[in-house]
């Protein structure tokens, strides 16, 4: 997968994280961390999640999310959002 499907599918999250009335931090979290991993470069696929924790930005949820976007294509907590 690549790094703009997978900014794709945390930015569809975002928007409705924004209209389940998720908590504001959360969002903001997921923004910035949108912001921070554009600027990545090489294939955010093939980074484990210790490595995407490492970068400025990025915590363990957000790794996580990463990677099962990286296997999955859509994120269960994406899934549950949209049903």
């Amino acid at each position: 997968m690549s790094n703009k499907e997978i900014i794709g599918q945390i930015k569809k999250l975002v928007k409705l994280m924004e209209l389940h009335g998720e908590k504001e931090f959360k969002i903001r979290t997921y923004q910035n961390a949108i912001q921070r991993i554009e600027r990545i470069d090489g294939a955010l696929s093939t980074f484990s999640e210790d490595e995407l924790i490492k970068l400025d930005g990025i915590g363990k949820s957000i790794a996580a999310l990463v990677k099962e976007i990286s296997t999955n294509a859509r994120p269960k907590e994406l899934i549950d959002l949209e049903e």
